[in-house]
């Protein structure tokens, strides 16, 4: 008999293989491919003599369950996985996009209502890192696979993928330091996510941490932004504007809050100043500003390749019927994807590499 511990590390090798093999699979396989038969054997329980679900026959319904279903980066990641499942028109799979509104009721609400209709997979973007586990929990019981994407859960899944966080923070901080031109002495603030997403969503976290240990800046304030638009970016920098006379650099964790900090700098007459101001992610306007020299930089992430590559990952776990719930997992396997410092010198190499193109 296998004890939960040897479960763990059978799961993880089957992980790691699953990620270099499945990126053979087809969307619309005969059933051969990923069918379990040998792996299944070797210690996880349940019987994978069979796929759990046969990708060659339809409808499968995928949920995307994201924290706003209107950010500047949803048509990106919808391209990663349609391509990775043959394309919008495959005439088996669908992707219907559930809006949370930043609203952990409204998202517990939507997870619950996946479950009683059956859906065969749930990607989430976890508005709170705690309240969503017991409802993720639920749907793995019942057979569906969720994985996590950027914002994680507390409990165990059977995977969280996310963009480098507290080393994406940490990198921007030392690049910044090395590169910006600021005073031992310069004067930050930090735009940060609420405390309750702080445990799992860690950019200003490394932030933060390199500052303190490798810096003499001064860190004036750290603010949390509750919804990460624009909107409150700028509200948010614009009252710490009127609050202090010199900032030097403005570390924000979301492309958007960037954006509307580079507007509040920007309305207040103040962009002569020499104010550093960093993102997170890469959304097309931070990056035409990055172009123009209005925002330093970024920590730019590939969602389509994140995307992409959640995808193939769900395809495998309908296949074998994987879940943390029916391996008893007591923890989350992580697959984090790398950030890339850009700024006005090396953005075109960074979004060439990444086929992104400004319009």
């Amino acid at each position: 008999m296998k004890t939960k511990s040897m479960k763990k590390k059978i799961f993880t090798l089957l992980l790691a293989a699953c990620m270099v093999f499945a990126f053979g699979l087809s969307a619309c396989s005969d059933g051969d491919a990923g069918a379990g038969g040998g792996g299944g054997g070797a210690g996880v329980t349940g019987d994978f003599s069979q796929p759990a679900r046969d990708l060659s026959k339809g409808p499968i319904k995928i949920a995307f369950v994201p924290l706003g279903a209107s950010g500047p980066t949803m048509p990106t990641a919808m391209r990663g996985y349609y391509d990775a499942l043959g394309g919008e028109d495959n005439g088996i799979f669908t992707i219907d996009v559930f809006d949370s509104q930043f609203d952990t009721t409204k998202q517990i609400q939507i997870m619950q209502d996946l479950i009683t209709q059956k859906y065969d997979a749930i990607i989430l973007e976890a508005n709170d890192p705690n309240a969503v586990n017991d409802v993720i929990h639920d749907a793995e019981v019942a057979g569906i696979p969720v994985i996590t994407r950027n914002m994680a859960a507390t409990g165990p899944k059977i995977a969280h993928g996310l963009n480098s966080d507290y080393r994406a923070g940490y990198e921007a901080a030392k690049y910044i330091q090395a590169n910006a031109g600021k005073a031992d002495d310069a004067n930050v603030v930090i735009l940060d996510v609420v405390p309750e997403l702080k445990p799992t969503t860690r950019m200003g976290t490394g932030f933060e941490d390199y500052l303190k240990e490798n810096t003499s800046w001064n860190l004036l304030e750290t603010q949390p932004v509750t919804d990460t638009s624009q909107e409150n970016g700028n509200t948010i920098m614009s009252t710490l504007l009127a609050k202090y006379d010199d900032i030097d650099i403005v570390y924000t964790v979301n492309d958007d809050v960037a954006v509307g900090a580079l507007q509040a700098i920007e309305s207040a007459g103040r962009e002569n100043e020499g104010i550093v101001i960093w993102g997170y992610e890469g959304h097309p306007l931070a990056l035409q500003a990055i172009k123009e020299g209005r925002i330093y930089g970024t920590s730019f992430c590939d969602v389509y390749k994140q995307s992409y590559s959640t995808m193939i990952l769900i395809q495998y776990l309908m296949q074998t019927g994987i879940t943390a719930a029916n391996l008893g997992m007591e923890y989350t396997p992580l697959i984090e994807y790398s950030t890339v410092p850009t700024v006005q010198g090396n953005i075109d190499e960074v979004l060439s590499a990444a086929g992104v193109k400004l319009e």
